[in-house]
């Protein structure tokens, strides 16, 4: 199944559109990134949970654009040339096995870092969409639905794929997935991050489809949305 995909894949999309596909994001996310630090200003207070998670949801879609313009409206591909393909269950299940995988890397990784005596940048979702059920329904619409859809599209549909038509599998695996680390601006994490996209990239490349690497996305982050909100309902002790 996989060998049909990197030869389809390496014959719509140059280097150059490669290059170009991987700029327009980084120009983009980044310039709404420094423009909501100007209007922010110095102060802490972050605008309403509705707005901000249309923004972020939006910034999000943005990684869809290359994809879907030098793919399919430019080169006349389809979104099967994007990963959209029939699976088998078999591989659902490998990402199940995986997604529990990634789980002991990280608390490996926690550990290490307490050795070192190094605090984790644990990003902090609450105050992005809100507390209470409706902050926790905007939460996992915007960071658990929209975000694994529109990054496997571009990590692992496009970026992914792409390269590997023209560095191999391997490779590729590797770039694409320490770009995916450092899209997440997360030092502290982008080890067990980079791990995460090695996962994802190689469930793409074994099943041939991006539903395995999706469902693996989703219940990553909802997993970490769900575990956010429970300790705000359920604060430990002393806290």
């Amino acid at each position: 199944m996989t060998e049909s995909v990197a030869p389809r894949q390496a014959a719509l999309v140059s280097r150059r559109e490669l290059l170009l596909g991987f700029l327009f994001p980084v120009a983009v996310i980044g310039g709404a990134i420094v423009l909501l630090a100007a209007l922010r200003g110095p102060s802490p207070e972050l605008p309403s949970p509705i707005p901000l998670t249309l923004a972020v949801s939006l910034l999000e879609a943005i990684l869809i654009l290359p994809p879907w313009y030098l793919v399919i409206r430019r080169l006349g591909g389809s979104w099967a040339d994007l990963g959209f393909r029939e699976f088998l269950a078999g591989h659902m299940a490998m990402g199940c096995a995986l997604w529990i995988a990634s789980y002991f890397i990280l608390l490996a990784w926690f550990i290490l870092l307490a050795l070192l005596g190094v605090a984790p940048e644990v990003p902090e979702i609450l105050p992005f969409f809100g507390g209470g059920l409706g902050g926790f329904l905007l939460a996992i619409l915007a960071g658990a639905m929209l975000a694994p859809l529109a990054e496997e599209i571009y990590f692992r549909g496009f970026l992914f794929a792409g390269l590997r038509g023209y560095i191999g599998p391997a490779p590729a695996i590797v770039l694409s997935s320490a770009i995916f680390a450092l899209f997440h601006l997360s030092l502290t994490l982008s080890v067990p991050i980079f791990i995460l996209g090695c996962f994802l990239a190689w469930l793409y490349h074994f099943s041939g489809s991006l539903w395995p690497s999706i469902a693996l996305h989703v219940l990553r982050n909802a997993a970490a949305i769900g575990c956010a909100y429970l300790l705000e309902v359920f604060p430990p002790a002393g806290f």
